[in-house]
């Protein structure tokens, strides 16, 4: 049994033998493979050839030649629409006396998409990562969506699928398939609200979800608008749509928005998302209300759940695991943040002595957050021109650590932590911070941007701290100059975090295992973050980027 609820079986080991050979494509140069858990692609020169695996996952049905043939035809057909250009066709693998055959006139054992190859480079994700993207760019994606909804087929069997009755029957499923995750990828807590809030939308806002089918706005759409399938390629192409169930794909043109701005926001570019959204709203003329946030909750979820199917998935590394929780936990805090109705970016002081993980935990969280991190060590040897590996062996408060260094460290790090801020990403500044007049810049900058501030102070025995500390100086590497006779003179010079509210203040023992640690602050972040949201008692509310706020999930 696969996670996603079916049997899994793989194409016959021959055929799988001989789409791996070059001389299967006529071609010279070598095939690379890559493996989801329906299809196998096959990419050699200029092209791509997929071929879906025999599965039926029940919302998935590839089980039967004759079913792939069917979705083969079919996801050529509706990715044309906003890739004419990449799908090729459908080709037939046929067997012949010499053995497969990419077209020929024998027996016909399978069939493939056929498409141009794209390069990986060019797609919005890896943009967003090499930090490329623009928002000139995403403001093309967003015409060619808005055009692409305008035209996309709608009707009264299409209308079916934006009732509110449909919606709650996908979240319902939804909830359902979390629910043995909550404890792990998720806090009950966070799930209950999430839940909650779903509900009390599509009772409260039952009369706008009505609106948007009279409007017209439920539309044959894409159903997995993400940023890995576009491509800033010829323009502008986007692959990829969902072909095997008019479920997921027949819904509100918000629903299709609404995933991208999610993934924007989830790829830690919430100005691109905004940017997206106000362009897509004005070449649209749709403003989508209240219901933006509340597709965008669903997405995050969805894109949580399967993260978590991914994470159960057994026969993994330990490594693959771990960062398919992180994925899970990023998606959850974002679906809890739209659940909330949006709200300000947040600013995390990593706070504690040297060698008590603070970096660690800093790293993790930022996956966890989409956050900025910004670590003192790094700045400090940059801007002195110093390389990582050059250890210095210097007293506290003297050469790069003196006074005016210091000082000059931290509005470094301010004034990175600003300019982030003020794109609406969360920041984390990885630091001692053990002055109070370095938290209270901290915390004066955060409030004059709308930002909400918390301290993590990171604490652990004194002998797991020498024991790190003596790890990381016999392994090199890394930006940290700390020692133990640094970490003693810390000591005696922390200042207590005394002038910080309750709620601002977050401690964390860091001997625990990274995840318990993780799953801690990311706790206490959503609980203290609660206690600033929109009452849970009336309706939440939804920030709809360049409006005001109206009511919503």
């Amino acid at each position: 049994m696969t996670p996603f609820g079916g049997t899994h079986d793989h194409p016959p080991a021959a055929l799988l033998k001989a789409l791996r050979d070059p001389a299967f494509y006529a071609a010279d140069g070598p095939v690379e493979v890559r493996e989801t858990h329906a299809s196998l692609v096959f990419l050699v020169g200029a092209d791509a050839y997929k071929l879906k695996k025999p599965v039926d996952f029940g919302f998935l049905d590839y089980s039967t030649l004759a079913r792939r043939r069917l979705m083969c035809r079919r996801e050529v057909e509706l990715n044309r629409r906003l890739a004419p250009g990449v799908y090729l066709g459908v080709v037939p693998v046929t067997r012949e006396r010499e053995g497969f055959a990419l077209g020929g006139r024998g027996a016909v054992i399978d069939c493939l998409v056929h498409m141009r190859r794209l390069n990986d480079g060019n797609s919005l994700s890896a943009l967003v990562r090499r930090r490329e993207a623009t928002e000139a760019g995403v403001r093309r994606v967003a015409r060619k969506i808005a055009a692409f909804h305008s035209g996309a087929g709608r009707g009264p069997a299409i209308d079916a699928f934006g009732r509110p009755s449909a919606i709650a029957r996908n979240h319902e499923e939804n909830f359902a398939q979390v629910r043995p995750f909550v404890g792990h990828a998720i806090p009950g807590e966070t799930f209950t609200e999430i839940t909650e809030a779903a509900r009390r939308f599509l009772k409260e806002q039952r009369p706008a979800l009505l609106a948007r089918i009279a409007g017209g706005h439920i539309r044959d759409g894409h159903g997995d608008l993400r940023a890995e399938h576009v491509y800033m390629e010829n323009g502008v192409e986007i692959i990829d749509c969902i072909e095997f169930t008019r479920r997921f794909r027949y819904a509100d043109t918000a629903a299709d928005a609404g995933f991208l701005a999610m993934d924007l926001e989830a790829h830690g570019v919430p100005d691109l998302a905004r940017a997206f959204v106000a362009e897509y709203t004005h070449a649209s003329a749709d403003e989508m209300g209240p219901v933006l946030g509340f597709y965008q909750c669903y997405r995050a979820f969805t894109r949580g759940k399967v993260a978590c199917l991914r994470w159960a998935q057994p026969g993994q590394e330990q490594a693959a695991r771990d960062s398919e929780l992180a994925e899970a936990r990023r998606f959850f805090h974002l679906a809890l943040k739209y659940a909330r109705g949006g709200g300000g970016p947040v600013l995390i002081l990593m706070c504690g002595l040297t060698g008590t993980g603070k970096s660690t935990l800093a790293a993790a969280l930022g996956e966890v957050l989409a956050a900025e991190v910004v670590t003192a060590d790094e700045v400090r040897k940059r801007m002195a021109g110093v390389p990582a590996e050059a250890g210095r062996d210097e007293p506290l408060d003297t050469g790069l650590y003196a006074p005016a260094m210091n000082a000059q460290v931290y509005e470094a790090l301010h004034a990175a932590a600003e300019c982030t801020l003020r794109r609406g990403r969360n920041v984390i500044l990885d630091a001692t911070y053990r002055r109070r007049s370095d938290r209270a810049a901290a915390g004066t900058m955060a409030r004059r941007l709308g930002a909400e501030l918390f301290v993590i102070e990171c604490t652990a025995p004194e002998r797991a701290v020498r024991e790190r500390i003596e790890r990381r100086r016999n392994e090199g590497g890394g930006w940290s100059d700390g020692r133990w006779e640094v970490y003693l003179q810390q000591r005696a010079a922390f200042e207590p975090l005394e002038e910080l509210r309750e709620r601002e203040r977050i401690a964390i023992d860091t001997t625990q295992p990274l995840a318990v640690q993780v799953a801690e602050a990311l706790w206490a972040l959503e609980h203290r973050l609660q206690a600033v949201s929109p009452s849970r008692e009336g309706a939440s509310r939804v920030q709809v980027p360049g409006k005001p706020v109206d009511g919503g999930l």
